[in-house]
């Protein structure tokens, strides 16, 4: 796979946070075990199943709440600024519907609320509505397990969380949630990334839960066993239940993360087809 990275500000688009760009491309068939040999939907068509786990944080979104970014989404920019992070790929009439759920129709009274519904709209448009294709690929094949996640635990090794909103801490405590990667720490914390739970604290106890689920699936490909206080039930395309990942408080959820916001990005495919 190719990589390429830059700071140049003319590269910088609505879905750039972090000032570079990432860029894979497909590899030629005359490089010898190439990473990337095929177009993603293609290899996921054509690799045999296996049991996977496979999920969201709740707050994705929080990645984009950048100073630099939130200062563009003033009440009378809103309309262009969906625009924008949609690709200008929409009508405006349904640019006006996307507006109308997220901000119109919330009585956004609060800078806060305001934010949350900015950080909903950047999830879904960003994360949530291609996850979906993904795990409804899985469920569609019906052959292996496919275990579904959310990780929503906010706790001091939220890394991304509190590197985003480093500057503005009253938000760090008042928007609550996981942002994009932060699970990731509750599975690799370390010494050399300076990221590491203390003793006997919430994160040491969500690092020892995350730790044997991954690595029991990783084993057995089920990440239950006699030693969790709950049990990981694997969802269907009748049955489409999740693993809410919140510290002492994980337990299974009947349907499907976001139900009415995912309707939404459904009625949007189905209308723009």
């Amino acid at each position: 796979m190719y990589a390429y990275f830059s700071n140049d500000p003319t590269l910088l688009d609505e879905t750039n946070f972090l000032g570079f760009k990432f860029v894979p491309s497909i590899e030629s068939v005359t490089v010898s075990y190439p990473f990337l040999p095929a177009h993603p939907e293609q290899l996921v068509n054509d690799t045999p199943p296996v049991p996977v786990i496979i999920g969201l944080n709740d707050m994705e979104g929080i990645i984009a709440l950048h100073e630099y970014r939130l200062s563009q989404w003033s009440d009378d920019r809103i309309t262009d600024e969906i625009s924008k992070l949609c690709k200008n790929r929409y009508s405006t009439e349904v640019i006006t519907k996307i507006k109308d759920f997220y901000f119109n129709k919330c009585n956004i009274e609060s800078e806060t609320t305001k934010l949350e519904h900015i950080c909903h709209l950047h999830s879904d448009v960003l994360f949530v509505k291609d996850f979906y294709r993904s795990f409804n690929n899985f469920l569609k094949q019906d052959v292996v397990p496919v275990y579904k996640y959310e990780f929503k635990f906010d706790g001091k090794l939220n890394a991304v969380k509190n590197m985003v909103l480093a500057t503005r801490p009253v938000l760090r405590h008042s928007i609550k949630g996981a942002c994009h990667e932060d699970d990731v720490n509750y599975l690799f914390h370390c010494k050399l990334s300076g990221v590491v739970p203390k003793p006997n604290s919430p994160e040491l106890e969500m690092c020892k839960i995350m730790g044997k689920m991954w690595s029991n699936f990783a084993k057995s490909g089920d990440p239950n066993s006699s030693d969790l206080s709950f049990k990981w039930v694997n969802a269907s395309a009748s049955d489409p239940k999740y693993l809410s990942i919140d510290g002492d408080r994980t337990r299974m959820v009947e349907g499907m993360i976001n139900s009415n916001r995912l309707r939404l990005w459904q009625e949007i495919s189905e209308s723009v087809v």
